[in-house]
């Protein structure tokens, strides 16, 4: 007879959980298969990412299938980590945060604010497009990007900045946030801090701990010197031309 116990229905929640991480993995990979490839990024890997959003999700108090799958469609575009980046923080807490407010309505808000700010912020141009730039910087000022303001200078004007969107304090806290990120990851040489930042704009906070991000990763990490690391980065980049865009509900 099988035994019925509180144990029993953990194990059970977690392979059913599994099986959904799979089952999205697989539809994701099916709705962008160019995406996935560019990336290098596997079966077992797009699940792992989405295990990654939905352990963000039910700190929240949401479960529902379709709020998480949103949630992480938005992680797609905007990082596995996008709940901690300080350009989305404050919306998270104004919205997911929000506890007293039903959870298919909090994820509903999370995802009006989040379509707001690329509507401000994205402009529709591609991830190739904005690779390109971020390697056309790093060329231009990486040796040179030895300090906050170096940084800062260097990655200014290389995404839209709504100033109602992203005001200056928000892209201070930004900035800070991945320059510290930089220095956890031991990233010393300044063409590598400012890939790492620059990639931060695109990718979003720990991008380095993203698990889609692996290969992009390495091309910095382990670059023979910064003509590879750029030429590494720019193969990846010319493969992510297709746009990567929320697919319409039915």
């Amino acid at each position: 007879m099988m035994k019925l116990s509180a144990s029993f229905f953990e194990a059970a929640e977690r392979e059913a959980a599994r099986r959904w991480d799979r089952a999205v993995a697989s539809e994701l990979m099916g709705l962008y298969p160019a995406h996935f490839a560019a990336l290098g990024a596997e079966e077992e890997t797009v699940a792992v990412f989405c295990r990654t959003v939905r352990d963000y999700a039910v700190a929240y108090g949401i479960s529902g299938r379709r709020e998480s799958y949103k949630l992480i469609v938005i992680g797609l575009a905007r990082g596995a980590h996008v709940f901690h980046d300080p350009r989305f923080a404050p919306l998270a807490r104004r919205t997911l945060g929000q506890l007293d407010i039903p959870a298919d309505r909090r994820g509903a808000l999370f995802c009006d604010g989040m379509e707001a700010w690329t509507s401000a912020t994205w402009e529709g141009v591609r991830l190739d497009v904005l690779g390109a730039r971020l390697i056309e910087r790093i060329d231009r000022h990486g040796p040179l990007a030895t300090s906050r303001d170096a940084v800062a200078s260097a990655l200014h004007g290389m995404v839209l900045q709504s100033p109602t969107i992203a005001p200056p304090a928000v892209r201070v806290a930004f900035l800070d946030a991945v320059l510290a990120q930089a220095d956890g990851y031991g990233l010393r040489k300044p063409e590598r801090r400012l890939a790492y930042a620059g990639g931060a704009l695109l990718h979003g906070v720990y991008w380095f701990d993203d698990p889609l991000m692996a290969m992009l990763r390495g091309a910095i990490e382990t670059a023979r010197g910064p003509h590879d690391m750029r030429e590494r980065m720019g193969a990846i980049y010319t493969r992510l031309a297709p746009p990567l865009e929320a697919p319409r509900e039915s």
